[in-house]
């Protein structure tokens, strides 16, 4: 999950740069929001898996980064430069890990109940 974040953060933080430096940025200004966002949001994610903190509240921040991840995706799809096609393509393997656990977990508390 480290690395998969990792590579996130890094997509993330190059496509909000790239955005800025080389389009016309009202054009793209939901792309870098989305992206900024995001970075934000694994960076929390990944802080809070290092530091073991509370289950809940890391239940909280996959669901956030994954709710953000697809919004990424669906916005950076639209465009054509390739940091955007970098994003389609890390972000969504984020993404498909982050769903993967999350039908793991309810599956599990379907068993107990």
């Amino acid at each position: 999950m480290e690395e998969l974040l990792n590579k996130a953060i890094i997509v993330s933080e190059s496509c909000v740069s790239d955005c800025l430096k080389h389009s016309n940025n009202s054009s793209m200004s939901l792309c870098i929001r989305n992206c900024l966002v995001n970075e934000r949001i694994c960076k929390a994610l990944k802080t809070a898996i290092k530091n073991k903190c509370n289950q809940s509240v890391l239940n909280s921040l996959k669901e956030a980064c994954l709710e953000s991840g697809l919004c990424v995706v669906e916005e950076c799809s639209k465009h054509q430069m390739k940091c955007c096609k970098d994003c389609v393509v890390h972000i969504s393997k984020l993404n498909n890990k982050l769903k993967l656990k999350s039908s793991k977990k309810k599956s599990s508390k379907k068993k107990s109940k």
